[in-house]
């Protein structure tokens, strides 16, 4: 009888050390798995970016007013995004840069930089960027004050 019993117990054993066994296994292919994924930030420099933030506050709260907004203009037929200036600033010339912002890939991601002179606007080809939503990004500077403002468009399939 007491062999038995002895023979159950180490069937037991052998049954305990299989499941733990399993499931370290398990574990450790699950670590293995997860620490290949490609954990894409939204932006590389995201700490010095957030550093920058109260400026860019400050000149996004300058661009609120209506007549301080940049007109971003989508023209699905043309494939062109038209950026143009606010209406305060019409005799006056604005450096800046538009940063197309893809929020499914940011390897898609472009910044440009425009001069915009009184009346013109700029034109920007869009025929090449993938179809689909962007954030279209835009800050500029007008007598040493710098603004900013965000529009999202959503790129549609043209006739290419």
């Amino acid at each position: 009888m007491k062999e038995s019993g002895a023979k159950s117990k180490q069937r037991w054993l052998k049954y305990l050390i299989i499941a733990i066994s399993l499931f370290v296994s398990h574990l450790i292919i699950l670590v293995i798995i997860a620490s290949r994924q490609d954990v894409a930030l939204v932006r590389r420099d995201y700490y010095e970016a957030e550093l920058g933030y109260q400026k860019h506050l400050e000149s996004a709260n300058r661009s609120l007013s209506p007549s301080k907004q940049i007109s971003v203009k989508y023209d699905s037929d043309m494939q062109t995004i038209s950026i143009g200036k606010p209406l305060d600033h019409t005799e006056i010339s604005a450096t800046g840069r538009i940063h197309f912002y893809r929020p499914s890939d940011s390897a898609l991601d472009r910044t440009l930089k425009f001069y915009l002179f009184e009346d013109a606007n700029h034109i920007v080809d869009v025929k090449d960027y993938e179809r689909g939503l962007w954030k279209i990004k835009v800050d500029w500077i007008v007598d040493n004050q710098s603004y900013f403002t965000e529009s999202v468009i959503f790129l549609e399939q043209g006739d290419r």
